[in-house]
């Protein structure tokens, strides 16, 4: 009986062993799949960040492009419209200086003659041309001064004339203001061909 009691104790031992052996394969098995598993999520969790760095990374260089982009274009359009305006302002003052005294003079004779100089009109000037011409003009123009020709200051006259007749029907503006502005888009684009 003590070796039937041996061989259930070899037996029971045997089969206790071979399930703890299960067991522990079992748990094994369970432990690499959720291993495994961990470290595919974590990948797959990596490759995920890795993505969204790569596209914020390329939206930001874009971004940055862009910007500068838009700065060289502003910084251009800005140096365009100043060396326009410097241009502006020199075109003024040659068109300015051309229309003094005797020129000024010959001109505002071409102008009187070519259709008015039979009619009642005023003759603005700036007040330093109207006070260095006045007697020149004067003498100049003395019938049309007796048809009603009249000299006048006008303050939005810096160089140049302007004549209108009377009753406000029609101007003729050669003011260097209005020159200038008639002049310029015939040279503008020369200009813009040098920018």
């Amino acid at each position: 009986m003590e070796q039937q009691i041996q061989s259930l104790i070899e037996t029971i031992r045997k089969e206790g062993l071979e399930e703890a052996e299960r067991e522990k394969n079992r748990i094994i098995s369970e432990a690499k799949a959720k291993a495994e598993s961990i470290i595919k999520e974590a990948e797959e969790k990596k490759e995920a960040l890795l993505s969204d760095a790569d596209k914020r990374i390329k939206i930001d260089e874009e971004t940055k492009n862009a910007q500068i982009s838009q700065a060289a274009r502003n910084a251009s359009i800005y140096l365009k419209g100043e060396i326009e305006k410097e241009f502006k302002r020199i075109l003024k003052n040659e068109v300015a200086s051309s229309l003094k005294s005797d020129n000024l003079v010959k001109i505002i004779q071409e102008v009187i003659k070519a259709d008015i100089s039979d009619k009642s009109v005023y003759l603005e000037l700036s007040e330093k041309d109207f006070r260095d011409l006045l007697s020149t003009l004067s003498k100049t123009f003395e019938k049309e001064v007796k048809n009603g020709l009249e000299f006048k200051v006008s303050p939005s006259v810096s160089s140049g004339f302007r004549i209108s007749e009377k009753d406000g029907s029609y101007y003729v503006d050669l003011s260097d203001e209005e020159c200038t502005a008639l002049i310029y888009p015939y040279l503008s684009t020369a200009l813009r061909e040098l920018l």
